[in-house]
């Protein structure tokens, strides 16, 4: 890998990682556990239609979170993509 490709694919991922830490996926996560939880209750069919994209967008935000822990400890620290 060349060195100008390296820092770009570098870049992409400083830069993801900070646009993830504006987020707050840990709540987004568990909205989606409340959802689980009491969609079969409150609205049967709706939760029926939606738990596969429910699982679907767990399933992201979970593999999302490495990096959205990266994004916000570099916020924490000020540092930045060089």
């Amino acid at each position: 890998m060349k060195k100008d490709e390296y820092r770009a694919a570098l870049l992409i991922v400083y830069t993801q990682a900070m646009v993830l830490a504006a987020y707050d996926l840990d709540e987004m996560i568990a909205a989606i556990d409340r959802a689980e939880a009491l969609g079969p209750i409150v609205d049967p069919t709706l939760w029926k239609d939606k738990r596969q994209s429910m699982a679907e967008d767990r399933a992201v935000l979970e593999a999302a979170l490495p990096l959205w822990r990266m994004g916000r400890e570099l916020n924490e620290e000020g540092e930045h993509f060089e």
